[in-house]
């Protein structure tokens, strides 16, 4: 890919089919991956100017809200130097450096750093962690009223959220997707 040209799905599905020959996506069917990453674009409401993905790692969600939604600067932190040396070589790839900056960080040492505190309107999480260290994690780099976005396991109703209260409250969980509202 080459030029100004905007990446579509094929651009999209071949730089995430490298990163999973890579090894930093898991063998599993991508397109089911990537439609299941759609709806993480689609919940993320149309307001959102700024948006951090926790974990990146092989690019899920992130390059597909990327790709989806060309309108949003995003950051995506991935503490694993070769996994964030791989998300910077596929932002190239797709043409997404204007708007997408990759940062190998540890999400507490970072946090505890104070850097991008606030800074965020949506936070994207998939595989981050328990839901007390994500809403940690997210709750510092959310502006307060933000949004979290993050995935969930088959049949969760969201219960498992409700030990991030009163921090975070459960807007809606569908089609395995999580979204909560950072306290004012």
């Amino acid at each position: 890919m080459t030029g100004s040209h905007s990446p579509d799905r094929d651009d999209l599905t071949e730089a995430l089919r490298i990163a999973q020959r890579l090894g930093v996506i898991s063998a599993t069917d991508l397109d089911r991956e990537i439609t299941h990453c759609e709806r993480f674009a689609a919940m993320v409401p149309r307001e959102t100017v700024s948006l951090l993905d926790l974990g990146s790692g092989g690019g899920l969600p992130a390059l597909v809200v990327a790709v989806l939604r060309p309108e949003i600067q995003m950051t995506l932190i991935e503490r694993r130097e070769k996994r964030a040396d791989i998300l910077r070589r596929q932002v190239a790839r797709l043409n997404l450096g204007s708007r997408l900056e990759v940062i190998c960080a540890d999400t507490e040492s970072h946090r505890v750093s104070g850097e991008l505190a606030g800074h965020f309107d949506a936070v994207t999480a998939r595989s981050f962690g328990s839901p007390e260290q994500t809403a940690l994690a997210a709750a510092h780099y959310l502006k307060p009223g933000g949004l979290l976005v993050v995935s969930e396991p088959p049949g969760s109703s969201g219960d498992r959220w409700d030990t991030v209260r009163p921090e975070f409250t459960l807007l809606a969980v569908e089609d395995g997707i999580a979204v909560l509202t950072r306290s004012q």
